[in-house]
């Protein structure tokens, strides 16, 4: 986990233990709970370029440019109180515009993408002021599978998966449509242990077939979601 990892995780546990402090009344759990279901989907960015250095002196390091994409999941939970606790599938991809590797280094452009199916435990904590729309912030823990890659003019250089921890934290506001109908619009910082890729052919020499090069991930994203409350935040069952 690199060092701007763990400020931002750090800089996240510190808003919520100085919210916990300021607002120890709504803090306080209780009133009835609720199962929920909801999907999310928007944009996605990554940070870019990816880099790392690879195991074969005949790349040295690899770096790709990425763009801007997109990201679209599921999530189902129990609300007690102002807390949820969920699970999260998503699935989030962006395309790869360039690859930079050699000795000396040589950028060429590449069509491939960078795609990630991250599994999740999330904690999120609603603050309550009596506005139109209910603050929270949160963040979780889980696994993140990816896939890396990506076709230059040589040809199709890579096609390699790693899974590694993932993190992410959360914050966002939600709207109660009804009162077992709530839209959720969420930033989510998702970041991973840096994954491992291996090439495996395609337009690559014979002499790198084979060779490992490790990445980066950390991504920001804007997801709006419609979620549904079976039983209603208020305890009631629905008509």
């Amino acid at each position: 986990m690199s060092i701007r990892s763990l400020l931002v995780v750090g800089a996240a546990l510190s808003i919520v233990l100085s919210w916990t402090e300021a607002h120890a009344q709504p803090l306080t759990l209780g009133g009835p709970g609720a199962w929920y279901f909801g999907v999310e989907g928007g944009w996605t960015g990554i940070e870019s370029p990816q880099s790392g250095p690879a195991s074969s002196p005949l790349v040295g390091s690899l770096s790709e440019t990425l763009d801007s994409g997109y990201n679209v999941g599921a999530r189902a939970g129990y609300k007690w109180g102002p807390l949820r606790i969920e699970e999260e599938f998503r699935y989030q991809r962006n395309a790869i515009t360039s690859i930079t590797d050699g000795v000396p280094p040589k950028t060429v452009s590449a069509s491939g993408t960078r795609t990630a199916y991250a599994v999740m435990t999330n904690a999120i904590y609603d603050f309550n002021f009596g506005w139109p729309v209910t603050p929270h912030i949160g963040g979780g823990i889980g696994a993140v599978g990816q896939r890396d890659e990506w076709t230059v003019p040589a040809g199709r250089c890579d096609d390699a998966w790693d899974w590694e921890f993932g993190y992410q934290a959360i914050a966002g506001v939600q709207y109660n449509i009804s009162p077992f109908l709530a839209l959720d619009v969420d930033y989510r910082y998702l970041a991973t242990a840096n994954p491992t890729f291996v090439f495996n052919g395609g337009g690559a020499p014979a002499p790198v077939i084979g060779t490992t090069f490790t990445s980066g991930y950390a991504t920001h994203s804007v997801l709006v979601s419609l979620t549904m409350y079976f039983g209603g935040p208020s305890g009631k069952s629905p008509p």
